[in-house]
Parts: structure tokens; sequence; C-alpha cells
């Protein structure tokens, strides 16, 4: 199976149901900013997802996303996630004399709901063996939403600060 295919395939699978989500997140007070997407990032990678901002996060970067890599690098691979996330920002080290003598990262987080195994196309498999997998992510991601925060101990610090 060729690359551009299998973009095709798996947006033709995906994008009705992310969309069917993203329009019931749009009427969900918690959540803003829903975005629905297909992006190449790199000639050989690929991703498909949504992501939403949980209004109650602490800060205005936090995301949640569902979305599956679709990669062609040595072969098709694909691998779907949820996440709780911010990006790590980097930060200037200063020297004494004020000069920048490297960088160092601040904040940022990401939590998995949920992941697929990695799935790399082995002879006689087809879009089919990896669209069964999908409903598992489907299932965390609807988890997440219906409790609006990332699980476990990090649920402790949104809960504190809001």
């Amino acid at each position: 199976m060729d690359f551009e295919v299998l973009i095709k395939e798996m947006e033709s699978v995906m994008m009705p149901e992310l969309q069917r989500r993203a329009d019931a997140l749009r009427d969900d007070k918690r959540f803003t900013d829903v975005r629905v997407v297909s992006r190449r990032h790199a000639q050989v990678i690929h991703t498909i997802g949504l992501s939403c901002h949980p209004v109650a996060a602490l800060s205005s970067s936090d995301q949640y996303s569902i979305g599956i890599n679709i990669m062609g690098h040595g072969g098709l691979s694909m691998r779907g996630f949820v996440t709780w996330s911010e990006p790590y920002q980097s930060a200037p080290v200063k020297t004494a004399a004020g000069k920048v003598s490297g960088r160092r990262n601040l904040g940022g987080y990401t939590i998995q709901e949920g992941v697929t195994r990695p799935f790399d196309f082995q002879p006689g498999e087809t879009v089919e063996d990896f669209v069964r997998l999908l409903p598992t992510l489907y299932d965390a991601f609807d988890r997440g939403v219906e409790r609006g925060h990332p699980p476990g101990a990090f649920r402790k610090l949104w809960n504190r600060a809001s």
C-alpha cells in the first residue's frame, strides 16, 4: 500500500467519527477551541485527529486530543493516542555575563489517556486490521470527555487550581 493511499483511507474512516465528536464538544461548555485536522508534519509523517481546550485547564495552551500518526519511513506504520497535554517550552540559560549557554525545558506535560499498539503493516494486513483498534481509542477519549480532566494524581493539581 502507498503512503498517500493509506492517508486517504484513514481519513475516510476517521473524519466522520471525529467530526461527530467535535460537534458534541462544541455544545459542551467544558471545552473550547475544538479542531479536527488532517495534517502532514513531514514528508513521511501525517496526523489525523481532534483537539480541544479544556476550560478547567491551568493554562490556555493545555489541550485534550485524539489522533493517529501515519508514518511512511521504512515501511508503513500507524499508532493512535489520546492525550492531555501542554507544550513544553524552551528557555535560554544564561551565564553570569548574560551569554546564552544552552536551553532548558519549562513546564509542559503529556498524560496518555489511551494508546493503540504500534501497527506495522505485515504481509496480508489491511487498513481494516488497524481500524479494529479504533473503538478502544474512541472509548478512552470519551471517558476523558466525560470526566473533563486528566486521570490520576495530576487531576488533584487541576482541582486545587480551579
